[in-house]
């Protein structure tokens, strides 16, 4: 079984998609802070585009909440806005309008795409680096791969037999 966590509009066949804001009857409603599935029962959980979006006293029982209920073998996917790279390009802004882009990508959209803007404010910033040494410190992932492109980061993570 796969999810796809805080999916938003982007659901895809072969994964139970979940979001909390999406009125979608492809869609279920649910709190991705509390999944309703076993102990290593799920065979990969893609986040794309969420994990921002949890304050940052919180994100760390998310991806743990997430991470209980990969199987041994199983991947996590996060992908999440390139901090560092997008200090850098607004600090290089020399318009308003390159301003408020840059702007938007660092602290979410806010109304501008999803209904009123429930769930639309990014409240916690990642970098590659940081999310990886993470991830592999706080639960011995395997890293399977990190790129970074257009502004985004995506690491696969693996979770192994053993886990600290």
């Amino acid at each position: 079984m796969k999810l796809n966590v805080g999916c938003g509009r982007n659901i895809l066949d072969g994964y139970e998609n979940l979001d909390l804001y999406v009125g979608d009857p492809r869609v279920i409603l649910c709190d991705v802070r509390r999944l309703p599935y076993d102990d290593k029962s799920i065979d990969k959980v893609l986040a794309e585009d969420i994990l921002e979006h949890f304050p940052r006293l919180e994100w760390k029982s998310v991806v743990a909440e997430w991470w209980r209920v990969l199987k041994p073998g199983g991947d996590l996917t996060v992908q999440f806005p390139d901090m560092i790279g997008l200090s850098k390009v607004l600090q290089g802004a020399t318009t308003i309008e390159e301003w408020e882009h840059w702007n938007r990508k660092i602290f979410g959209g806010q109304g501008d795409g999803v209904g009123h803007g429930s769930g639309m404010f990014h409240c916690t910033g990642f970098s590659s680096w940081y999310l990886r040494e993470y991830l592999h410190t706080t639960f011995g992932a395997k890293i399977v791969s990190a790129t970074c492109h257009d502004y985004n980061c995506t690491i696969v993570a693996e979770k192994s037999e053993v886990t600290p």
